[in-house]
């Protein structure tokens, strides 16, 4: 199979023939992982670095596995013109999704864990607040052993003792202040979604 332009394929009705596309779609991926490289490099997209590129370049060509069939175009010149626009269109994707995740994670900075601490009674506390209290501290503690312990020591430092990530990146061997940030985050919204799942909804 000629991979530069294998208009022999296009000639084929890719509606009907999802060897067709499955080969197109093949011939497409170097030229898409240089183009994904290239968007990844870009300055507007700094925030999408860390990710898989190999997870996102499945994805583009999850998508024109299912959009080819309907693409009407018949040169190897549309065709490769197209996929550059679902390579771009999918990165925006993820990287609005990503920035959109990120702000629900700041706006939930003091989350479930954190009120497990913030709820202590001004006053001698009832029977059964100081009940509910002191199970939504265990089901916390709970909750953060299922953690690994780098990211455990991350989160009790965080949540527990408002460590810096300038301290919490020195005490546990992060390369940088942002790279401490970045993986609280990450664990912050597990944590979130594991003691949603327990019934701690806050």
């Amino acid at each position: 199979m000629n991979r530069a332009e294998p208009d022999h394929l296009l000639v084929r009705d890719l509606d009907e023939d999802s060897a067709a596309v499955a080969e197109l779609v093949e011939a497409l991926r170097p030229e898409l992982d240089r183009v994904l490289r290239q968007l990844l490099a870009q300055p507007k997209f700094f925030e999408l670095r860390g990710e898989d590129r190999d997870d996102l370049l499945q994805e583009v060509l999850g998508r024109l596995a299912v959009v080819l069939p309907r693409f009407r175009g018949r040169t190897w010149k549309l065709v490769r013109s197209y996929a550059r626009v679902v390579v771009r269109s999918a990165v925006g994707d993820r990287h609005r999704f990503f920035r959109a995740a990120r702000r629900d994670v700041r706006r939930r900075e003091t989350d479930n864990a954190t009120r497990a601490f913030e709820r202590l009674p001004a006053v001698d506390p009832t029977p059964s607040s100081a009940a509910a209290l002191g199970e939504s501290v265990q089901l916390y503690h709970e909750v953060l052993e299922t953690f690994g312990e780098r990211s455990r020591r991350l989160l009790r430092g965080r949540i527990e003792r408002q460590e810096s990530f300038v301290q919490l990146a020195r005490t546990l061997g992060f390369a940088t202040e942002d790279a401490a940030r970045k993986s609280f985050h990450k664990a912050h919204a597990t944590l979130l979604v594991r003691l949603a799942a327990r019934g701690l909804d806050g």
